[in-house]
């Protein structure tokens, strides 16, 4: 079973519910489930914050050296194989085991007493993605509700951290017409003729202002593009608009540098020169 909600900034957390085969079934089936499961995982949204819960029928065991950070460091027991098919599984998609990360006592870790060995085991989790697990707050098995069996109910806390979706917009530079062209009357002329002629076959099948303003605003840049062309683009290079004056400066330092080097009494000079380079434009 799945539940998407949407939640604040158009965000959407999905919750999977979910029942495993129990160490009893065929491969076969187990196979089946896990590949559904597999399925369900892939076409949830990266965007959303994922929460899978139920009865796994699986014992994930506490080898954290081997799992992290699937495993976290509070994990108890030994694994079986439907715990090692599900390892597998949160490895694949890299989610989190919330109940392993939150130590407890046996009473409020294990989720099912056998009838009639009374072993405890952990069979019923809490699943996130990893990069959501600073969401889940606490995970434990709650002893008080009596649902006559001999399952306790497990209760993640959830604190979730939801922000917007930030995409980058790409802006494309506009090139600009060459207007200096203007003052040629020929050219205006013959910008006029061009803009009449286009105007002439607009034909006004707009059902709103943005698509009149499309409609009217292409066919203008259009024919002002071909008319008077684009401006040529030309980064000033203020080092070379001041090369000469910059150049004389800079010579005087290194003088005045190698002065001092050879008479450290020189470096007031020094001192000057630098002050009169910084003061330079560009300097």
């Amino acid at each position: 079973m799945i539940l998407r909600i949407t939640t604040s900034h158009n965000r959407n957390i999905t919750i999977s519910n979910v029942y495993a085969p129990t160490m009893t079934c065929p491969d076969e089936e187990k196979e089946a489930f896990y590949s559904q499961l597999k399925d369900t995982i892939a076409n949830v949204p990266a965007a959303d914050k994922l929460v899978l819960l139920g009865d796994f029928n699986a014992r994930v065991g506490h080898d954290y050296n081997t799992w992290s950070p699937v495993l976290g460091k509070f994990g108890k027991g030994n694994p079986n194989s439907n715990g090692e098919l599900l390892l597998c599984l949160c490895t694949e998609f890299e989610l989190a085991i919330t109940n392993t990360y939150f130590q407890h006592s046996d009473n409020h870790y294990y989720s099912w007493e056998h009838p009639r060995s009374k072993r405890r085991h952990l069979l019923d989790y809490v699943i996130t993605r990893r990069k959501d697990l600073k969401d889940a707050k606490n995970t434990r098995a709650m002893r008080g509700p009596d649902c006559q069996t001999y399952t306790y109910l497990i209760k993640t806390t959830f604190k979730f951290s939801i922000k917007p979706v930030y995409s980058r917009a790409t802006t494309k530079c506009k090139r600009r017409l060459s207007t200096s062209k203007l003052g040629d009357r020929k050219r205006q002329d013959r910008l006029q003729l061009a803009i009449n002629s286009a105007l002439e076959q607009i034909t006004d099948d707009s059902d709103s202002p943005e698509q009149m303003w499309d409609l009217l605003s292409r066919p203008v840049f259009s024919v002002a593009a071909e008319v008077l062309g684009y401006t040529k683009e030309r980064n000033a290079d203020w080092f070379n608009e001041n090369d000469q004056e910059i150049t004389d400066v800079i010579n005087e330092r290194n003088q005045a540098l190698k002065s001092k080097l050879s008479n450290p009494t020189n470096q007031k000079k020094l001192k000057q020169v630098r002050a009169k380079v910084q003061k330079k434009p560009g300097g």
